[in-house]
């Protein structure tokens, strides 16, 4: 059996670099993309992505724990989800959560945000350049947050 070690974040740009590369693919094909087109299509496209390359690996470090939040989904709160913590260099140590990407009317890929209080109810959604974002898998359980950083596949 052969092992795998990875980061949420390298899972992160796997599934960032298949949205960026079935763009112009989707576009061709007039499912649109763009945050203020996207409807259905794109969130289910990008939703099974997700489900694919990033929740499916992550499971098994779950075990015990809350699950992960869903992609894509505006929560009020992440007291009873685990998941992707962000973190931006110019962030200091505000707690994130990872929500989703979103294109832009440029086609730029953008990370939406949700700010969290130290309860971690959202205290707000925003909108990110994605390029110096780096991830954790947040382990919630009962709300302690565990950190986990590298993950063991077995493939």
């Amino acid at each position: 059996m052969n092992h795998w070690r990875t980061s949420v974040s390298e899972l992160i740009e796997i599934f960032k670099g298949a949205l960026l590369a079935l763009a112009p693919w989707l576009d061709r094909a007039k499912i649109p993309i763009t945050t203020e087109n996207a409807y259905d299509d794109y969130d289910e496209i990008s939703s099974v992505l997700f489900r694919q390359i990033v929740q499916a690996t992550v499971e098994d470090a779950l075990d015990g724990y809350e699950n992960l939040a869903d992609y894509g989904i505006h929560l009020e709160n992440y007291k009873s989800h685990s998941f992707l913590q962000a973190s931006f260099p110019s962030s200091g140590q505000e707690p994130m959560s990872f929500v989703g990407f979103e294109f832009d009317k440029q086609h730029n890929i953008l990370a939406k945000i949700a700010l969290l209080n130290e309860d971690l109810s959202v205290k707000k959604y925003e909108k990110r350049e994605c390029e110096a974002m780096s991830l954790v898998l947040a382990r919630n359980q009962k709300g302690e947050i565990r950190e986990i950083h590298e993950i063991k596949i077995e493939i």
